[in-house]
């Protein structure tokens, strides 16, 4: 028998669960630790980045994002810091 648990308990258990793995993301990219980055996708994901770049949401390889992520998002940092 497998025990129910309450909606309220598990959408706190959700949320604490989304949070650690964004934290986590988050924690590796600060790290530039791309591997640990990369193991946090699956292969395929869904992609929006509508807002910023006027792009149509798509997919996209997990690993094309952490490369362009590790390609990129330091060395701009990198740049704006020069100026």
């Amino acid at each position: 028998m497998t025990e129910q648990t309450n909606p309220s308990t598990q959408l706190l258990l959700d949320q604490a669960e989304i949070i650690r793995v964004v934290d986590g993301i988050d924690d590796a990219v600060d790290a530039k630790d791309w591997v640990t980055c990369r193991g946090y996708f699956l292969e395929e994901i869904y992609i929006d980045f509508s807002s910023r770049a006027g792009d149509s949401p798509g997919r996209m390889a997990a690993g094309e994002l952490v490369g362009a992520w590790s390609a990129n998002l330091y060395s701009v940092l990198a740049s704006t810091a020069r100026s």
